[in-house]
């Protein structure tokens, strides 16, 4: 039985930093009915979500803002286009992050305490905000591959470029992938260590398969990067992993030498002279 287990593997994963799961405004060009790559496989299912930026008149809102903040009227508020002002003719525009917060994913608007909006004032609202395309309608998503494509009955227009959110499972990796991973570095760490220490229980065995096993998974993303052509940096990214899996490597082994087998010691030579032993 392996000395760690996928939610040991996972949680160094989160706590460490190695990866990130939640990727935000990635650019895509989507023609015809072609699926695009992104820049990541293993999707968390229903977390994507596709905008586009449809902009003309920008959207007119009179609130209050005082302790609480103040929805707008639309979510997904699209960066650097709010402008807040005094009044709709613009008597005092106020200044983003000194006057006032705009939360641009919710659409909720927050005055800074600190800032020119006193409590209980009434200010006009000027922002634009992206347009949120259906999944199934306008876009299809192929969860495991990492790709999405135009649905061309749809309303995003053939060669129009979108902005995609969404989440990796942890790392990108699947749940195959990370046992795959153990199995292998159980194998390693087995090489590694006494045959006396097969059934322990000791927390240090327990981080040297885990780090062992890190060291596969980040090896396979190295390989991944360098195979999606379509990822600016590939070779940087890539580069990352190695880096990394090394390390992962390196601590691994180290920790592993503690519990290796004993080697006999070398006797000293036996010197003999006119045959007795000295």
């Amino acid at each position: 039985m392996a000395f760690t287990n996928m939610d040991t593997v996972r949680q160094h994963l989160r706590q460490e930093g190695a990866v990130r799961d939640t990727f935000a405004d990635v650019t895509v060009q989507l023609l015809a009915a072609s699926p695009v790559a992104l820049l990541h496989a293993n999707l968390k299912a229903g977390t994507v979500r596709v905008k586009g930026k449809e902009i003309g008149t920008p959207q007119f809102q009179a609130v209050t803002l005082a302790a609480q903040p103040v929805a707008l009227t639309s979510q997904q508020v699209i960066p650097d286009s709010v402008v807040v002002a005094s009044d709709s003719s613009l008597g005092t525009i106020y200044t983003e992050n000194t006057d006032y917060h705009v939360d641009h994913v919710d659409g909720k608007l927050a005055r800074i305490a600190t800032g020119m909006i006193g409590s209980g004032v009434a200010v006009a609202v000027w922002y634009y905000a992206y347009r949120l395309y259906v999944e199934g309608v306008d876009f299809a998503v192929n969860y495991e591959k990492g790709t999405i494509r135009r649905i061309t009955s749809g309303v995003i227009e053939d060669g129009q470029t979108v902005f995609v959110d969404y989440q990796t499972l942890t790392g990108g990796f699947d749940d195959a992938q990370i046992a795959n991973a153990i199995t292998e570095a159980d194998d390693l760490l087995l090489k590694l260590i006494d045959v006396s220490y097969q059934d322990s229980a000791d927390q240090t065995l327990i981080t040297a398969e885990t780090y062992l096993a890190l060291a596969i998974l980040c090896r396979a993303k190295a390989a991944a990067a360098l195979e999606t052509t379509s990822m600016s940096g590939a070779a940087q990214i890539a580069q990352g992993w190695r880096e990394l899996a090394d390390k992962y490597d390196f601590d691994g082994t180290q920790l592993a030498a503690r519990f290796a087998g004993q080697r006999p010691a070398l006797k000293s030579p036996i010197v003999v002279t006119g045959g007795i032993e000295r």
